[in-house]
């Protein structure tokens, strides 16, 4: 579904980050034109930053929904825009959460875009960690096209802020592709395997020194 589709608070709330944005960063976006432009999509991203959230509404082409921890959900009114235009889906850390996943799967089963970092937390290394199995039993069980998304350059906001410069952040969308053998009901080694191969789809798309385990 495209943005001007999109329900009016959530076009509010992208305009809003966009605001927000452009005031502190520099964004420059390539690869659009990986992105389908119709039916259900799964959106796999790296996560170096709290900023990544934004970046990605923003950058996204189409009207998609993003998966967030439920710090962002105690934040005044932005967690409420947030969650009445749709934006986001909030997750507890650290344990499975089911309602989490119900919730993404049925945005994709009617055919949205739903997006997510495979790493769950921000990196504190600046560079890919290992990957959980969630957006590969996503992916799994729907079997819907897959696009990476990088993002890059936010991680230096506090100190280019500080010398009074905006970092430059670059956004990358990778080529679409679907999982071999999906949909299906992976489980253990097998969904283990689909989220190898979403993290070094990732890895080819970031510099070399923001690959990190992969």
């Amino acid at each position: 579904m495209l943005i001007s589709e999109a329900p009016p608070l959530y076009k509010s709330t992208n305009q809003l980050a966009k605001i927000i944005l452009r005031f502190i960063v520099k964004l420059e976006i390539f690869g659009s034109e990986n992105f389908p432009k119709e039916g259900a999509v799964l959106v796999v991203t790296n996560h170096l930053h709290w900023l990544d959230t934004l970046v990605a509404i923003v950058a996204m082409p189409r009207w998609g929904t993003v998966l967030a921890g439920e710090k962002w959900a105690k934040v005044p009114l932005w967690s409420l825009m947030l969650r009445k235009s749709k934006s986001v889906v909030f997750i507890k850390r650290g344990k499975p959460d089911r309602r989490a996943l119900e919730q993404a799967l049925n945005i994709l089963r009617v055919g949205r875009v739903f997006g997510l970092a495979p790493e769950g937390d921000y990196s504190k290394t600046r560079s890919l960690q290992k990957g959980h199995n969630g957006a590969a039993f996503l992916a799994s069980r729907t079997g819907v096209p897959v696009v990476p998304l990088v993002i890059y350059g936010q991680e230096k906001l506090f100190t280019s802020l500080l010398n009074l410069k905006r970092p430059l952040v670059r956004v990358v969308f990778g080529e679409a592709f679907v999982l071999p053998g999906t949909p299906n009901l992976a489980n253990g080694k097998q969904l283990g395997d689909y989220t190898e191969e979403i993290m070094r789809k990732l890895a080819t798309i970031l510099p070399p020194e923001y690959r990190g385990v992969y």
